[in-house]
């Protein structure tokens, strides 16, 4: 049986270009990361995303050989890292290792010659890829935050990586600086059948992202697409503005609404009280998206939690009469994070944000009981 197992495992292996199992690391009594699983598979870019202190460089650390595992299994292909060699890696870590009063292509160039074989041209190649021609005579130190990061990721491709690593390469930049190495990363990713492996503690970036890893406090509590995360986890917000006078009519549809969504989510066996507990286990395949459902009305506005777009439509259709105006809003990574963790990503709990499932059709203002 452990046999069959571990034939499983290799195949599976065999289709990634590394595969961490159940990893752990302490610092003294501390337990900085804590069985942590993932999977880079071929050409995709992975990222592992969480606040500050989540784990994210530890686990790096781990992957790249900086660090060694307390425990859990490393394999690169079908074979684990104690029997064979990492594939060829292009790391590239916080801070910067270039010398900041050499020009671009002489910071390169001596780097080119820490590895035997590189072709000539290897220099002139990365510095293409990453768009940096206008300012490869420049001092690396005169850059600019973006420049000097897309530098740092030429020098990391000047030993032709099968894997690409980067931690935390977009912090301090600003959002089109972010926008332009993103677009770069994927323009990279296709042209060079590149797999890479990055960090990030914006959660907004998942969406670059063909699989993602939530991670907080050292554990992974999801993995997906952001998609995939989004319509698991989160639900649509629909925001109406009535007119005063059909307040009644309002109520009363918002309230037959959360009463139906309330015995569908008794009756599939994953009711509104059961979801508050959700935030702290880890992702499964099984587990059922946060479902409780709230109707707010605070004068002529309702605020309504609702489940899908086509229910949004139906909510619309039927309200319309009484809509002065209205918006409908999917959930964003903040909410996925803020489910599973019970904080946002800067590690605060958002008390506008968690919703306390209430075992009534519907939350309405103290004017409206009255």
């Amino acid at each position: 049986m452990f046999a069959q197992q571990r034939n499983s495992m290799r195949e599976e292996a065999m289709s990634t270009v590394m595969r961490a199992r159940n990893l752990s690391k302490w610092y003294g009594k501390h337990e900085a990361v804590h069985d942590v699983s993932l999977d880079i598979e071929p050409g995709a870019l992975t990222a592992v995303i969480g606040p500050n202190g989540a784990g994210k460089s530890t686990t790096i650390s781990m992957l790249t050989g900086l660090a060694k595992p307390d425990g859990g299994e490393i394999e690169y292909g079908a074979q684990s890292q104690s029997n064979a060699p990492a594939p060829r890696l292009g790391v590239v870590f916080q801070g910067s290792v270039l010398d900041p009063t050499l020009t671009v292509r002489e910071n390169l160039s001596i780097r080119a010659r820490l590895y035997p074989g590189t072709p000539r041209g290897r220099v002139n190649e990365v510095i293409a890829l990453v768009g940096a021609e206008s300012f490869a005579g420049q001092q690396y130190g005169s850059l600019s935050g973006g420049q000097r990061r897309s530098i740092d990721i030429a020098r990391a491709l000047i030993n032709q990586p099968e894997l690409l690593i980067l931690d935390e390469p977009t912090t301090g930049l600003d959002i089109a600086t972010r926008r332009t190495l993103w677009t770069m990363l994927d323009g990279l990713r296709k042209r060079e059948n590149l797999s890479i492996l990055l960090t990030t503690h914006y959660l907004e970036e998942a969406n670059y992202a063909q699989q993602v890893y939530l991670i907080d406090h050292g554990v992974i509590h999801a993995q997906g697409s952001a998609r995939e995360l989004i319509q698991r986890y989160t639900q649509y917000t629909l925001d109406i503005t009535f007119s005063p006078e059909h307040r009644q009519e309002i109520e009363q549809i918002a309230r037959d609404y959360v009463a139906r969504a309330q015995r569908f989510d008794d009756a599939d066996g994953a009711s509104a009280s059961a979801t508050s507990t959700a935030a702290s286990q880890p992702d499964t395949a099984t587990k059922a998206a946060a479902t409780t459902t709230t109707a707010t009305i605070d004068g002529n506005h309702l605020h309504l939690s609702v489940s899908s777009a086509d229910e949004c439509i139906g909510l619309l259709t039927a309200m319309r009469p009484y809509i002065l105006d209205f918006r409908c809003l999917r959930g964003t990574m903040n909410d996925v994070f803020l489910t599973l963790t019970g904080h946002n990503e800067n590690g605060t709990v958002d008390a506008d944000q968690i919703t306390t499932p209430n075992p009534t059709p519907a939350t309405t203002s103290k004017e409206s009981r009255s």
